[in-house]
């Protein structure tokens, strides 16, 4: 009897306490849910969304312009590049940005790829479908990864193709400047969203440097290789000087904000090496310009010895300030305003004096092109486009003395249209690359540049 009485009061307990535990675990489940959900939507909300308004170097200026108005005018343009440029691949599934030179005969090119990922992590925050894009525009990158024939193991296949026509299984050789910009926006894109996603941005990080370490970067001189189809002279074999342009550089390639983020993230101080030798090299090179312009070639050779590049080259003007070259005041003065490198604005000072002289403070005098000693490259006089010009603006934040000139080259930037009107006969000025280019430096000159 009295066991009877023991089970049936515990079937009684049980009967009592069931619904009450299922209630408690359901209660438990959603808390749970909720938690989760919670930390998604903040693992996907950017940490750092646009506009920050950043603190630069002491002494860097900004535009005389009002901060809602310059912001405004960024993400404006940011809308019209977005629709214009960023297109969709049906091969990959994925996003690219559009490279729209008909004559090369290329869909995309890493190099505007690596704008695109960076333009669009700075951009979160103010675009809510900025982290979706940019996964996209990662995926196209991974998606075109060159094949090194050099790297039977594979440890180093996270360099892009430099150049894709339209076909879906098109692979090239890599161009330096692009994987750097890809490496740079990952890091951004790990400061803004964290890497806990589908896409581990700091780990890709690491990869592509390394990869870029490996394979563009010289391995004697500590100087930035064009691409990764250089190849290293064998250390086993005397006669083998490598490839004939081991010892080039192309001069945008150096980015010296890029390689000092590089080097605390990754704790690689051989970034720190490639950046002395990189100003020391450009140094070089300004004094043996005799005019003082400070002006650089698109690609100096033999960078033991350096000299302007000579035709013929793989550029149209390879020893003159052009296409390339022209990015080069960009650059090296955004290491100044984020780290106050003195190397950085004794080089920009010498660019900003000589173009403030030549101009006479009209940004409309401004050529697409210069020989070394500051005289326009026939053709090009009088002719400002947003390559040549954004770029100058961002040198001539670096001091206050500039600052009539940077409103100038501002005024100038900012009524520039993204798409030429019907009758324009030169569509070149409204191209990806002078937009891109505007796109990226708007960030600059707005006081929005933040670095991890």
């Amino acid at each position: 009897m009295r066991r009877m009485h023991r089970i049936r009061m515990a079937d009684t307990v049980v009967a009592f306490l069931l619904p009450l535990i299922t209630i408690i675990m359901r209660m438990t489940l959603l808390v749970s849910c909720f938690y989760v959900s919670i930390c998604n939507v903040n693992a996907q909300s950017p940490l750092h969304p646009f506009p920050q308004r950043v603190s630069y170097t002491h002494g860097v200026i900004l535009p005389d312009v009002n901060l809602d108005t310059m912001e405004k005018i960024t993400s404006d343009f940011y809308v019209d590049w977005k629709r214009k440029y960023i297109r969709f691949d049906s091969c990959t599934n994925s996003l690219y940005v559009y490279h729209d030179d008909e004559s090369a005969k290329n869909i995309c090119v890493s190099e505007g790829q690596g704008y695109g990922m960076i333009i669009v992590a700075y951009m979160g925050g103010y675009d809510k479908s900025a982290k979706e894009t940019y996964d996209s525009l990662f995926r196209y990158y991974i998606m075109h990864i060159v094949n090194n024939p050099s790297d039977p193991r594979r440890e180093y296949t996270y360099l892009m193709s430099g150049f894709l026509k339209n076909k879906c299984d098109f692979r090239g050789d890599a161009a330096t400047d692009g994987d750097l910009d890809i490496a740079y926006s990952l890091l951004i894109a790990d400061a803004q969203w964290g890497s806990q996603g589908h896409v581990n941005y700091f780990r890709s990080a690491v990869n592509i440097n390394k990869a870029i370490l490996e394979k563009e970067i010289n391995e004697q001189t500590y100087t930035v290789l064009k691409g990764n189809a250089i190849e290293k002279p064998d250390a086993n074999d005397k006669k083998d000087k490598g490839s004939k342009d081991y010892f080039d550089m192309r001069t945008s390639d150096f980015m010296p904000a890029h390689f000092k983020l590089f080097s605390r993230k990754f704790n690689t101080p051989k970034w720190d090496t490639v950046i002395y030798n990189c100003y020391r090299l450009f140094n070089i090179m300004q004094d043996k310009n005799q005019k003082k312009t400070g002006l650089l070639p698109d690609f100096i050779v033999h960078v033991r010895n350096p000299a302007p590049a000579s035709p013929p080259y793989e550029e149209k003007y390879p020893g003159e300030f052009y296409h390339n070259a022209c990015r080069v005041p960009w650059r090296i003065a955004t290491d100044y305003i984020l780290n106050g490198d003195d190397r950085s604005k004794r080089m920009v000072e010498q660019i900003n004096k000589w173009i403030i002289d030549l101009s006479k403070n009209d940004c409309y005098k401004i050529a697409e092109g210069y020989h070394l000693n500051g005289k326009p490259i026939k053709g090009t006089e009088d002719y400002p486009v947003m390559s040549f010009v954004c770029p100058f603006a961002v040198s001539a934040m670096v001091d206050s003395v500039n600052q009539k000139w940077l409103n100038s080259l501002y005024h100038y930037i900012t009524e520039f249209r993204i798409d030429p009107e019907q009758n324009e006969e030169d569509k070149q000025r409204f191209d990806y690359y002078n937009n891109t280019i505007k796109m990226f430096t708007l960030i600059i000159l707005s006081g929005n540049y933040w670095q991890p």
